[in-house]
């Protein structure tokens, strides 16, 4: 600090001539307004007040998640669009369509091709809860293989979802197929009635367990499949997890389940493009974590949301994040305000990087333009010297005399620091000694 005032006072702005100093205020707005615009509008772009989110179909998880989504996001000045979809296939299908306008998408984990994982245009900022594949079903006896199913009816869900995808490759690593079985596009609603009414054997659903469509499921004790293979399926599919759905955990009074059964669970994803605003990114994860931290059937609390799974690109924003937490001024202060004063460093830090190099210099600016003053007079006083040849008549004599009193009245009006005082006395010295060589009534 006591440098800069020090290169402040070596500025001596007071020696300055007014069009100088308009000259150098000039200078000074033109080179902040400058950085103010790539500041602001080039390298940190203020963020969309709107966003668009993919879930699934109303009743849903992933809509219901949405909406508490939508809510969060609005207090915070934010207005979020969530829109239906048939499910995973589709929100991933919209979030690698730049027409489409999505940003967020709610994807169940294991959707998506090895090419689309390596899409650099989609980021994974998140695993949210784990989505269980709870398998319904009312076949005589236990069922704990997946190769018990075949030759039966079996609803597999909607065309465009993540379950009918998850449920065909599953059931094609057991040898169920369309071939040697039934299957049934319907969605979970429809399939749980259907296997409630004996239209079907066994019906696959993929979602929370708060979900209304297992919550059905689980009210009319319908029999689960026993995944006793659980450990094999994991070794084989990397995206699924191993849970457990511990004896009597949904009712204890009917006993239901009446033994633990082990389920297979993929996660339930936050994929986001990756252009999308890096505050609003922190302000989503912020948001994920206030709906998706509480305990679940199936989590504890503070599980999720969790760093994504392997697969796709991680977004920078949610490294940053499951690492340090929230951007420092998110922290303490309200989304807007935060995300005005860490724009605000963007210009600020570059400019105090800039101004000190200009104090160092401007100090040498000033003292240049004011020698130089001092050089163009001389520059005159010559130029009188040369017009005003010896020996002189009285005519020419008084045209000298004049034109010497005008430079000399220059020079007394320099404003100059001391240390030019020097130069300024010499010049009015030899003011006086072409003065010296006009005749006496001249001079």
């Amino acid at each position: 600090m006591s440098e800069l005032k020090a290169r402040l006072r070596d500025l001596d702005l007071d020696a300055l001539t007014d069009r100088e100093l308009l000259l150098a205020a000039v200078a000074v707005f033109l080179a902040l307004a400058g950085l103010l615009w790539l500041g602001f509008g080039l390298l940190d772009p203020p963020p969309p007040r709107t966003l668009i989110l993919s879930a699934g179909r109303p009743g849903g998880g992933y809509w219901a998640a949405a909406q508490r989504y939508r809510a969060l996001f609005e207090a915070n000045g934010v207005a979020l669009e969530v829109r239906e979809s048939s499910g995973s296939v589709e929100n991933l299908g919209r979030l690698k369509d730049p027409a489409s306008g999505v940003s967020i998408a709610l994807v169940q984990g294991g959707t998506g091709s090895d090419a689309d994982a390596a899409d650099g245009r989609i980021e994974a900022a998140a695993s949210l809860y784990y989505e269980p594949i709870l398998v319904f079903h009312h076949l005589p006896g236990s069922v704990t293989r997946l190769a018990q199913l075949r030759g039966r009816r079996i609803v597999v869900g909607d065309p465009g979802s993540g379950t009918l995808a998850t449920a065909e490759e599953l059931l094609g690593a057991n040898g169920v197929d369309r071939q040697n079985s039934t299957f049934l596009t319907l969605s979970p609603e429809a399939g749980v009635e259907a296997l409630k009414r004996g239209q079907a054997d066994a019906v696959f659903v993929i979602a929370a367990a708060e979900s209304p469509v297992v919550e059905e499921a689980f009210r009319a004790g319908l029999p689960l499949v026993d995944f006793e293979q659980a450990d094999a399926y994991v070794r084989r599919f990397g995206w699924l997890s191993k849970v457990v759905l511990p004896r009597g955990a949904v009712s204890l009074a009917s006993d239901y389940p009446g033994s633990d059964v082990h389920l297979l669970a993929p996660t339930a994803n936050l994929l986001v493009r990756s252009d999308l605003n890096p505050a609003l990114a922190y302000l989503l994860l912020e948001i994920a974590t206030e709906v998706h931290s509480g305990p679940g059937l199936f989590q504890h609390a503070g599980e999720f949301p969790a760093p994504p799974a392997p697969g796709f690109i991680q977004s920078p924003e949610a490294k940053r994040y499951f690492q340090s937490g929230k951007p420092f001024f998110q922290r303490y202060l309200p989304f807007w305000v935060a995300n005005r004063l860490e724009r605000t460093l963007v210009v600020v830090v570059p400019f105090l990087v800039l101004l000190l190099p200009l104090l160092r210099i401007g100090p040498a600016v000033v003292r240049w333009r004011k020698k130089a003053r001092i050089n163009r007079l001389y520059g005159e006083l010559k130029a009188i010297e040369e017009k005003f040849p010896l020996p002189l008549d009285a005519a020419h004599a008084a045209a000298c005399a004049e034109a010497l009193s005008a430079v000399e009245g220059r020079v007394r009006a320099l404003r100059l620091p001391l240390q030019f005082g020097n130069d300024q006395y010499q010049l009015r010295s030899h003011i006086q000694l072409l003065r010296a060589r006009l005749p006496p009534e001249a001079a």
